[in-house]
């Protein structure tokens, strides 16, 4: 054991040029390696220590401690290549402690060219090590990797405007805690667990009480691991999904995922943030879209770009979305598509832009005591952008100067150009490009000239506050779909508008839509509508095997289902007056309820 002062070993700070650099990588190479020799401590003092080499093989057990960020080590390479980017690259490490300290580089997010080897700190094949407190800015890869490494706490790190993800885990890491961290300004994700098909699975992980802001892509990712935690974390402003489980195939080729477990987080304005390179991906607040035995629980998901959370894929299987509250999203709050068993228990979702739920072509589901009230929000007033590229009269594409004015949504929505009014049907934020239908409303289709002005106006689409579609095997019981059209305007400016405006209440067309669907029971849920709304509950064709028990349906109009049981009663609001189902029609009953 001992302490290695790299002052002591010749390191100076304060001053960037070739000779010190070269200096100063020599003197903190003499402390590291007689560190190792005793499994010592390399102490690094207040400073800044300008190197022009890296540190890429060293191996052994030792610590680095310094004073804080004050305690910098700096690198600006003369000739970088692909390999030798790695500030620190430290393996078979044993029981090492890594902290206060600061590592950066010369790299700039968005512009330097990333190496997925450029990391700021990493461990490989080490195990029973503590990072704490270290500082990592601008790397041309991960700020802190993690390769086939075993019971190591990252913890209270500090990690911003890395050219890739803040923090890396890959290649069987196992038994890591990831708590307590703060990213900012990342170039990919900010935290993130990966298992390539030719490595052993990373799993027992825990990533708990992170602090993620303004990630170029998602903010947490499980990309192929298993018994993962997700507890507590905060992540906003990312510029794809706040939070995904995924299987990559192409480029990544990825594992699955399993036995995953989200809890407690705090997802928003996931999708909403446009750095200065585009990156793919969904823009949903919490997205799976591959995996088995998944929870994704108490979570608060608010101002997604897109959905609040989604699960869809036909391999993900054995869902529980449960008592999440998600608020303002930019389409559907809960959107299940295609999966193989999935129990939706207690959520709340209000003043959504489309559906508060809906269920497409999923299988195996309980829905109860959920709680779906006033949704189907727009912007009231217009965004504005300008076309940039001048279009005939017969051109069905075009192209939006500023396409981040306009959010993504499910649905079409209505834009005019000069005088002539079209329904966007597909629109792509990232590159502005939309498919429009021309010559709406009574307008001619005519050319324009680029640099045209293009506003969007609020959507005039009505939308169900739930649907039910193409689904086997439902259990809907217990639910709550309410809709008051009293509502008309939602001050709030958490509801994610690109100009930052109040949203417009617009019409729901049903309480819950059930159509396609086959074996399903709908027992003893609340379903009221304002005078706003088309119908409170609609059963379309060709429903099959329907049992509808003793629901409280409440609105201003009656239902015109013909799938209920006899003995269903129903109550309208307007008129203070009971019905009853006697099998194959509504009857009016002559006293007030």
């Amino acid at each position: 054991m001992g302490t290695f002062n790299i002052v002591t070993y010749g390191a100076v700070a304060g001053t960037i040029s070739p000779s010190v650099g070269t200096a100063n990588k020599k003197a903190i190479a003499a402390a590291i390696a007689s560190a190792i020799a005793v499994k010592g401590t390399v102490y690094i003092p207040s400073g800044t220590y300008f190197i022009n080499s890296l540190f890429n093989n060293l191996s052994g057990t030792f610590n680095i401690e310094g004073e804080g960020p004050q305690s910098e080590i700096y690198c600006v390479e003369a000739t970088p290549t692909n390999s030798d980017r790695r500030i620190f690259s430290i393996t078979n490490c044993i029981g090492g402690s890594f902290k206060d300290f600061k590592v950066s580089s010369n790299a700039v997010v968005g512009t330097s060219t990333r190496s997925n080897f450029a990391w700021g700190l990493g461990l490989i094949s080490s195990s029973q090590c503590k990072v704490e407190g270290v500082y990592i800015a601008k790397t041309f890869a991960a700020g802190l990797m993690f390769q086939s490494c075993s019971s190591i706490e990252i913890i209270g790190n500090h990690v911003t405007q890395t050219c890739a993800d803040s923090i890396h885990m890959t290649n069987g890491c196992t038994d890591m805690i990831v708590s307590d961290n703060t990213t900012f300004d990342c170039g990919d994700d900010s935290i993130a667990v990966v298992t390539y098909t030719n490595e052993p699975y990373c799993e027992r992980i825990l990533i708990h009480n992170n602090i993620l802001d303004k990630s170029w892509a998602r903010g947490i990712t499980v990309v192929g691991g298993k018994k993962v935690v997700i507890s507590n974390n905060i992540v906003t402003n990312t510029a794809s999904s706040g939070i995904l489980t995924a299987f990559e195939s192409g480029e990544f080729n990825t594992k699955d995922v399993f036995d995953v477990t989200i809890v407690g987080n705090q997802v928003h304005r996931a999708g909403t943030y446009f750095p200065v390179i585009p990156t793919n991906g969904n823009h949903f607040g919490i997205e799976i879209s591959s995996g088995t035995d998944i929870i994704a629980t108490d979570n608060n998901v608010t101002s997604s770009n897109s959905r609040g959370i989604t699960v869809a894929d036909s391999k993900t299987k054995r869902v529980s979305i449960n008592n999440n509250n998600v608020k303002y999203s930019g389409s559907t709050g809960i959107y299940a598509g295609s999966v193989k068993g999935l129990g939706l228990t207690g959520n709340t979702t209000t003043m959504n832009k489309a559906q508060g739920i809906a269920l497409i072509a999923t299988r195996d589901v309980i829905a109860n005591n959920n709680y779906v009230q006033n949704n189907n929000f727009w912007d009231k007033d217009s965004e504005v952008t300008t076309l940039s590229a001048a279009i005939s009269a017969t051109v069905n594409t075009l192209k939006f100067a500023s396409g981040v004015n306009f959010a993504i949504f499910s649905v079409s929505f209505a834009i005019v150009i000069d005088l002539e009014q079209m329904s966007v049907t597909a629109f792509n934020s990232t590159t502005g490009n939309a498919t429009v239908i021309r010559g709406q409303n009574g307008t001619a289709a005519a050319p324009h000239a680029a640099g045209a002005i293009i506003t969007s106006g609020p959507r005039t689409v009505s939308t169900d506050n739930v649907l039910i579609q193409n689904c086997t095997n439902i259990v809907f019981e217990g639910n709550q779909s309410l809709e008051d059209w009293s509502v008309a305007l939602y001050p709030d400016t958490n509801i994610h508008n690109a100009d930052k405006t109040p949203a417009i209440k617009n019409r729901v067309e049903r309480a819950v839509e059930f159509t396609g669907n086959i074996r399903f029971r709908v027992l003893g849920n609340l379903i009221y509508c304002g005078s706003g709304t088309i119908t409170s509950v609609y059963f379309g064709t060709p429903n099959t095997n329907t049992d509808g028990l003793r629901d409280d349906y409440k609105g201003t109009t009656v239902p015109n289902e013909t799938a209920f049981r006899a003995g269903q009663t129903y109550y309208k609001t307007d008129t203070d007056v009971g019905y009853v189902y006697n099998g194959s029609v509504w009857r009016g009953v002559k006293y007030t309820l």
